[in-house]
């Protein structure tokens, strides 16, 4: 909610009054989220090669088992996914990657394994040129 007063603030800078109606019904119907998921050893290292391939594999099979059709995977380097999650809010999609951190982390056998994940809001594409 922070995320989108700043945006609304900055849009009615530059628009005036008139148009911050017309971006906040875009923020309330189109929403496009963006989540990183990154798998490191506990102290924030890769993992060996072997354990880092079978564990993006297993990240990507959960994923794949447990995020909605639409829902966009990619590989992102050799240690993370780029999740495209639209329709989702932060919040929502807080709690959705929240939800696959716990399971992925449930079903991994090495403990020292960590997946962290970042959630970020992006601007849908009529208000990056304003």
């Amino acid at each position: 909610m922070f995320e989108e007063e700043i945006h609304l603030r900055y849009l009615e800078a530059l628009t005036g009054e008139g148009k911050i109606k017309q971006a906040r019904s875009h923020y309330e119907f189109v929403s496009e989220v963006l989540g990183i998921l990154t798998l490191t050893l506990q102290d924030h290292t890769l993992p060996p090669k072997k354990l880092l391939k079978d564990s993006m594999k297993e990240l990507k099979e959960l994923l794949l088992t447990n995020l909605r059709k639409g829902d966009v995977i990619a590989e992102w380097g050799e240690a993370q996914s780029l999740l495209s999650l639209p329709g989702l809010n932060v919040e929502q999609a807080n709690t959705a990657l929240d939800r696959m951190q716990k399971k992925f982390m449930v079903q991994r056998k090495d403990k020292n394994l960590v997946l962290h994940r970042k959630v970020q809001g992006v601007l849908p594409p009529e208000f990056t040129n304003l």
